[in-house]
């Protein structure tokens, strides 16, 4: 990739992970009512538990995203960048059912949640594909021997 665009792809997912963390705990924040179980305990509703989650992985973005700002090496560029990946698909299922899932209200406040993430998720994978992309036709072009006929 271009040196003076190198740096944006790590630059979009510390922006897109700061945004994940600041979206639960503030604007797009998951209901703060409390389950009433049968035996008569309250506990938090699973859209507590996946904004939670979400703030973690967007925490693990910026720090992901500051080393890759900094990496020198473009092997070490690439292997960040798929942590960059599976870190946003992980964003991607944690409000999925079979792993911690939100309400099943349509009209609640953890669904606009989901819908934020949802974009902001799609960020974070533009800047990880960005950052592979850009250094796999950066290797293809040095590696090129623009068809020595010899």
């Amino acid at each position: 990739m271009n040196n003076r665009w190198s740096k944006v792809p790590a630059l979009l997912a510390i922006i897109a992970g700061a945004l994940i963390i600041i979206a639960p705990l503030s604007f797009a924040g998951p209901c703060r009512e409390l389950l009433e179980l049968k035996a008569g305990g309250l506990v938090a509703m699973k859209c507590y538990w996946t904004a939670r989650i979400f703030v973690v992985i967007g925490a693990l973005i910026v720090l992901t995203g500051i080393l890759q700002l900094f990496a020198k090496n473009q092997e070490t560029q690439r292997l960040l960048s798929v942590i960059i990946i599976a870190q946003a698909v992980a964003l991607l299922l944690i409000p999925r059912s079979f792993v911690i899932g939100i309400c099943g209200m349509d009209m609640a406040a953890c669904h606009y949640l989901v819908k934020v993430e949802t974009v902001l998720t799609g960020f974070v994978l533009l800047a990880g594909l960005a950052n592979i992309i850009g250094s796999n036709s950066k290797t293809s072009l040095e590696n090129n021997d623009h068809f020595n006929l010899g």
